[in-house]
């Protein structure tokens, strides 16, 4: 095989994993939540965009997931445009395993983002007699980790060779 049909085997293998994420998301939205924010919502609008919002996340795993499956964004090729036919050694398998790993990481970012996000805006535009302390903390937390995350994964898709050269000298 090559390293671009073991990438598009792989890409799929991530669009699978996507899809059982968004299954995971939507569960993780947990039914206490759901009532405190159907009960803000009654408050302010804001409240009631924030949690459609939130809704979102699910959804964008489960778009991610099919793009990947069905269409690969044409990921294979833009980063195999030059070299997609060559055979295999293990120093080609490592970069496209890391290629993978790096698209792996930017997937699983992708609903922490979404709630990133939503949190923002419930922050953003949120009255000044409600508290939103919970919120705040949830964007300090994870925000620092999701933007490394991307980061790491952007990292690993585009810059492969340099992790192989460290690896393999």
């Amino acid at each position: 095989m090559t390293e671009k049909q073991i990438f598009t085997v792989g890409l799929k293998w991530v669009g699978v994993y996507s899809l059982s994420l968004a299954i995971e998301v939507l569960f993780d939205y947990s039914y206490p939540e759901f009532i405190r924010s159907a009960n803000l919502a009654q408050t302010d609008a804001i409240f009631r965009v924030s949690q459609w919002f939130s809704l979102l996340q699910p959804l964008a795993s489960l778009v991610a997931g099919l793009l990947l499956i069905k269409h690969r964004l044409s990921l294979e090729d833009a980063l195999y445009c030059d070299h997609g036919n060559e055979h295999l050694d293990f120093k080609g398998f490592f970069q496209v395993v890391v290629k993978l790993y790096g698209t792996y990481l930017i997937v699983i970012s992708i609903p922490e983002c979404v709630g990133i996000i939503s949190n923002s805006i419930m922050v953003g535009y949120a009255p000044g007699y409600l508290s939103t302390s919970v919120e705040s903390n949830a964007i300090r937390s994870e925000g620092v980790s999701v933007l490394a995350t991307l980061a790491i994964g952007m990292w690993c898709i585009l810059k492969e060779k340099s992790l192989s050269r460290i690896a393999f000298g």
